[in-house]
């Protein structure tokens, strides 16, 4: 992988693709933990998108973040 590249998509499914130890930095983007289904549009107002961000508790909130989190580097 070439350095100070940066992935846009699912860092779950892009750590399939690089290899191990060369994650610096994963950016989650909000809301976080709003209960909530969201609903956004593009600006155009083209394009819908939609995401269930519905928790059973803080705890499973907390071990999708920490499975995320866990694929950075430790020196990162």
């Amino acid at each position: 992988m070439r350095p100070h590249r940066a992935i846009l998509g699912d860092c779950m499914d892009a750590d399939k693709t690089i290899g191990p130890n060369s994650v610096d930095l994963i950016y989650l983007d909000p809301p976080f933990f709003t209960q909530k289904v969201q609903q956004q549009k593009n600006r155009e107002g083209t394009r819908h998108f939609r995401f269930r961000d519905l928790w059973a508790n803080d705890s499973e909130y907390a071990d999708y973040l920490g499975t995320r989190k866990n694929l950075e580097n430790a020196s990162g």
